[in-house]
């Protein structure tokens, strides 16, 4: 109603089969509805898009872990991601012995490096690192 104590036409006028009310009811916002529309205007074109896109090689990738992972006890175990699903890896057999007859050399040289690389090896032993 207004100061006459009439009733304003945008809330309600008399009508041939009574009165008719209508209008809009305002909501009030809250601060957690302005907050969200705010970050919704903000955040727009650069939220994360919901579908993820992977090149070849990272498909590949996935491929591999998903056919390949398995539990074992307490640890998982799965297949390396090699960039091509084919390598051939070379014969190195000629390079480790080198190494190993060089370290051989080196413990007859220097008995601490022998005794801390023995240590060393036992404990990843006991860890269960290094089978033999």
């Amino acid at each position: 109603m207004d100061s006459d104590g009439e009733i304003p036409d945008d809330v309600a006028r008399t009508e041939t089969v009574g009165l008719s009310c209508h209008g809009v009811e305002e909501e009030e916002e809250t601060e957690d509805a302005i907050l969200k529309q705010y970050w919704m205007y903000e955040t727009f074109g650069s939220r994360e898009e919901k579908s993820v896109y992977h090149s070849k090689q990272e498909e590949m990738a996935l491929g591999i872990l998903s056919s390949t992972i398995r539990s074992l006890d307490k640890r998982y175990e799965i297949g390396l991601p090699w960039a091509s699903p084919d390598i051939k890896l070379p014969d190195n057999r000629a390079s480790a012995l080198r190494r190993s007859y060089a370290k051989e050399a080196r413990f007859c040289i220097d008995p601490l490096f022998a005794r801390r690389y023995t240590a060393a090896i036992e404990t990843n032993m006991t860890l269960g690192f290094v089978a033999e």
